[in-house]
């Protein structure tokens, strides 16, 4: 019979693993909280060159459940995903071609922090984004 439960050495090797990301995390803060502002943070001080970008594009894109539910989807209907897959391909070259360069130029970090008054549009989309996790 399969155990599903958690031993102790389960708890300790998966609180050992929160802590060291958490403390390199902590490290990196500390080493770099003198030098950069939150601008340079957020946009990688506009100097990332094309491999960061990929990946980060590709970890923004692709989660555990489209790695494990794709696979299902096209098993249990069929392969119509893929229309979804190509309007996603001409979305991200639209995006990519038409739309970046224009807020590249503008030095926008965020439209809407730009279009309304910055402070509050922060707390209003923090507030959204911790409610759209939280509430399912």
């Amino acid at each position: 019979m399969l155990d599903t439960n958690f031993s102790i050495i389960d708890y300790l090797v998966f609180s050992s693993l929160l802590i060291a990301s958490s403390l390199i995390g902590v490290y990196f803060w500390f080493i770099s909280r003198k030098n950069g502002t939150n601008d340079e943070f957020l946009t990688g001080n506009r100097r990332l060159s094309l491999f960061p970008t990929t990946l980060s594009l590709i970890a923004s894109f692709m989660s555990t459940n489209t790695l494990l539910g794709l696979p299902a989807e096209v098993y249990q209907v069929g392969t119509q995903i893929s229309m979804q897959i190509i309007s996603m391909v001409i979305t991200i070259v639209l995006t990519a071609e038409v739309f970046m360069p224009v807020y590249y130029d503008l030095g926008f970090v965020s439209y809407l922090a730009k279009r309304f008054d910055a402070q509050y549009m922060r707390i209003t989309g923090t507030i959204g984004f911790l409610l759209s996790t939280v509430i399912p």
